[in-house]
């Protein structure tokens, strides 16, 4: 039921899958009609001198949280960067020279600019994010024994970001604190709904904070909704652990995931790439891992999908 990438070679070498990956509604020349749930992966990528030039017809949207993380060793605090999977995998994905929208917030503070010229210089679309007053953009703090501790503040309007244009054939990234929090997740999942009304492809990233984990009884109804929205989950074994208690990630994916969800990448800790999916082993693509890490990952799959949408060979 996965596909392995041994850990020798995490960071550069493709991920096939094995023969029993089954799936149903994924006949790579008969894309389903409009109005059924999207196929999850298409066709493996196999000319991409012939599908380069397409790569512009379609886009990316990512909803995701923006934070700030500062580092301490000790009481000092040594560095500061950008938080968050789906922010840097927004930035990341853009600077590969993708059409990348970020739906997301932040304060219009210092620590807001930091932020937005990140992503800005990136190339990312920012028309989406929201720069609200009376707040704080969020701090995300990580001490040397491995704690952490967030601050920051929100309006309390609520998520009232501006929608993106979503058009058929587009990737929509969802996922993380925005994904569970009930300030963010109604229009969240709007957005959400209207993508699969559109026909883009849905993937949910859970990165699930180890906080969170003292309220999952109440947090597990909002995310196997979140699974059951999406076309693939991108995970990592942390995640797995933490709302599933599952001792792997083949056990996560057989006993919850595969319920709501036909495709899952996910990374273990030591950066083993594994594929669990009910699909037949030649409509998945072989993906190339720059690290082994969720943000390399996403650039990777979002890269091969836009690119399999768009090929003139379809």
């Amino acid at each position: 039921m996965l596909c392995d990438l041994p850990d020798s070679h995490a960071n550069s070498m493709p991920c096939a899958t094995t023969a029993d990956t089954l799936a149903p509604n994924l006949a790579a020349k008969n894309p389903l009609p409009k109005g059924n749930t999207p196929h999850p992966l298409g066709r493996q990528l196999r000319n991409t001198h012939t599908t380069a030039s397409y790569l512009t017809m379609r886009k990316i949207i990512i909803i995701g949280e923006c934070a700030l993380q500062i580092t301490f060793d000790g009481t000092a605090p040594v560095a500061s960067a950008p938080h968050g999977v789906l922010l840097n995998a927004a930035a990341a994905i853009a600077a590969s020279a993708q059409q990348v929208s970020l739906v997301s917030e932040i304060a219009s503070d210092p620590v807001g600019d930091i932020i937005l010229r990140y992503l800005n210089d990136a190339g990312v679309d920012t028309e989406s994010v929201d720069r609200y007053t009376g707040g704080a953009t969020q701090l995300h703090l990580l001490f040397s024994d491995g704690k952490s501790s967030r601050y920051g503040a929100y309006h309390d309007s609520g998520f009232t970001v501006v929608w993106p244009r979503i058009n058929p054939g587009d990737i929509l990234l969802f996922g993380g604190n925005y994904a569970l929090d009930p300030r963010a997740r109604t229009r969240l999942f709007d957005i959400v709904r209207y993508a699969r009304e559109r026909n883009a492809k849905v993937i949910y990233v859970p990165d699930f904070e180890p906080a969170r984990v003292r309220n999952i009884t109440h947090l597990m109804p909002a995310i196997l909704e979140n699974f059951e929205a999406a076309d693939i989950a991108v995970t990592t074994s942390a995640d797995l652990r933490a709302i599933f208690r599952a001792k792997d990630p083949d056990e996560a994916f057989r006993d919850h995931i595969s319920f709501y969800t036909d495709t899952m990448y996910n990374l273990s800790h030591d950066g083993r790439l594994t594929i669990h999916s009910h699909a037949s082993p030649d409509t998945l693509p072989t993906l190339f891992l720059t690290s082994p890490t969720p943000v390399a990952l996403l650039s990777a799959l979002t890269t091969v999908l836009l690119a399999d949408n768009d090929s003139p060979e379809k």
